[in-house]
């Protein structure tokens, strides 16, 4: 876990103080968290993840892609999640044109299926 944070630190450009005081940590804390000596505990887990924009299974070393595995465990590229947030951010209009180029390109879309309430 240590090297993901050490990792995530390095691609932002901090120092361990000015990510320590971004994070409202002594530079102390912190860099025991990053080196492995006292374990880093969830509040600040979930800091780390809201302010850097990472998942906590990045952070914990469960996956090495830092938007972690949110979409049913796929590991997506950076590429394909952009595509999922712009989806999700477009209106009706802008996903029935994507629908109907993907057919065009001999891309079928599935119909989602309904989820059953239990009864």
């Amino acid at each position: 876990m240590e090297n993901n944070i050490k990792d995530l630190r390095h691609r932002q450009g901090l120092q361990q103080k000015e990510m320590a005081d971004e994070l409202g940590l002594a530079k102390n804390t912190f860099s025991q968290y990053e080196n492995g000596i006292r374990k880093v505990p969830p509040d600040i887990l979930i800091q780390i993840a809201e302010k850097y924009e990472v998942s906590i299974d990045y952070l914990i070393g469960f996956c090495n892609n830092p938007h972690g595995t949110k979409y049913g465990g796929i590991q997506l590229t950076a590429e394909e999640e952009t595509l999922i947030t712009a989806w999700r951010q477009a209106d009706q209009r802008a996903k029935d044109d994507v629908a109907h180029a993907l057919r065009n390109f001999g891309f079928e879309q599935e119909e989602p299926q309904e989820k059953e309430e239990p009864a």
